[in-house]
């Protein structure tokens, strides 16, 4: 039936290997996941693979990468795991640092420059202004919720994302209500169509802001209360643009004006 609907799936793996994987997800889930892609693959379903970038995986992401070429995903998705719910409660655990985090995005910057030419494509958000820049649109947030995605829940109800699954953020209910109508009016998705990385207080003097539009606002609110807050990606992405952006210099030919 997915193959008829020309559905495409996303399929989470932490890890090339039950041991790394299994750690978040749970025992077993590394080879249920395989059979999974096995069945996706005989009805020829389109699949990419979502990747939680954590303090203990960071070192498997090439492996991670040549995994998914082998298993023949499009697309392998890369973000680092949100301080929400248990993540939260075992920060010291999971999180990785700044550190951590500039060694994933470098990671993940060769893999996707080793295969411009053809392979898996490789998703890691904040590294995509390297390639193909933000577009006459710069300002705007990095999601797309409001503007190319929202989220319906187990139980209908329309959400701007998967974060955002407390009542207080639900638009409607694709049981009860018309999901376009909902996407037209909802005042929520609004502010996601309209909100630009400047009017974030904290990004409005930050030299990268134009690179990583703001974050992720969803993390922003549950850890500080506030949509417009900061966001825990800030320091990451600071540390990570600094050191690429200097190799770059270093590394580019010298030329005379």
């Amino acid at each position: 039936a997915l193959a008829d609907l020309g559905v495409k799936v996303q399929v989470s793996l932490d890890g090339s290997k039950p041991a790394i994987n299994d750690f978040n997800r749970g025992k077993g889930s590394f080879e249920s996941a395989l059979r999974g892609i096995d069945l996706l693959k005989k009805h020829g379903v389109e699949f990419r693979i979502a990747f939680c970038i954590m303090k203990h995986n960071i070192g498997d992401i090439p492996d991670m990468v040549a995994l998914a070429e082998r298993l023949g995903a499009r697309e392998i998705a890369f973000r680092k795991i949100k301080l929400l719910g248990r993540a939260l409660r075992i920060k010291d655990e999971v999180y990785p640092s700044p550190e951590d985090m500039t060694r994933a995005y470098t990671l993940l910057y060769r893999a996707a420059y080793d295969r411009m030419g053809g392979g898996v494509s490789i998703n890691a958000k904040y590294n995509s202004v390297f390639f193909g820049g933000r577009g006459a649109d710069h300002r705007r947030l990095p999601c797309g919720a409001g503007r190319n995605i929202i989220h319906i829940t187990y139980k209908g109800d329309i959400v701007p994302c998967s974060l955002f699954t407390e009542d207080r953020f639900v638009q409607g209910n694709a049981k009860l209500d018309s999901i376009a109508q909902v996407w037209e009016r909802s005042e929520l998705l609004n502010f996601f169509r309209t909100t630009t990385v400047d009017d974030i207080p904290r990004c409005k003097t930050c030299t990268y802001r134009y690179f990583c539009g703001g974050g992720c606002r969803a993390e922003a609110y549950f850890l500080e209360g506030d949509l417009l807050g900061n966001c825990c990606d800030c320091e990451d992405l600071i540390q990570f643009y600094d050191y690429f952006l200097k190799a770059t210099a270093e590394t580019s030919p010298k030329v005379s004006l």
